[in-house]
């Protein structure tokens, strides 16, 4: 499980899908606003609800900057770049600071109202074609549920 959180913390950058519809108005929302890690698989290992629960990740999107956070505490910020003709939406990932600070992270993304999903490659190589990350792909998937605010707030 330990090598599943620590490649989280490298993998939960990749999702930022900030070029992914950026700041949109009415139903479409884009990727704008902070998500909370609900799901993920790396390389065919299920995290559990427990341990996600426990490391609190969350992956705050504004315009094309990103930041991943784990309790509250930052971890990870950069920029992407998304490209919404292709089908899935495709990102290139650009780590600024943090544990991968200078590498490109390549990924796919599709957000459905308050609901996200994305696959990549950490090592950058091979874009994923679908959202699956199978023993010995390499990839990862991560689920999120955008974080919502109370009415009072």
């Amino acid at each position: 499980m330990r090598t599943l959180v620590a490649s989280s913390l490298i993998i939960l950058i990749a999702v930022s899908a900030g070029g992914a519809g950026g700041e949109k108005k009415g139903k479409d929302k884009g990727a704008d606003g902070t998500w909370i890690v609900v799901g993920m698989v790396q390389n065919g290992m299920k995290a559990s609800a427990e341990d996600l629960d426990k490391l609190k990740m969350t992956l705050t999107v504004k315009g094309s900057n990103y930041t991943v956070s784990m309790a509250g505490m930052a971890i990870d910020k950069g920029t992407s770049k998304a490209d919404e003709t292709k089908k899935p939406i495709t990102l290139d990932i650009k780590s600024e600071e943090g544990p991968n600070k200078g590498k490109t992270i390549l990924a796919i993304v599709e957000i459905d109202g308050d609901s996200m999903k994305t696959c990549y490659d950490l090592e950058g190589k091979n874009r994923p074609k679908e959202f699956s990350a199978k023993e010995g792909s390499g990839h990862v998937l991560i689920l999120y549920k955008r974080e919502t605010k109370k009415k009072d707030e």
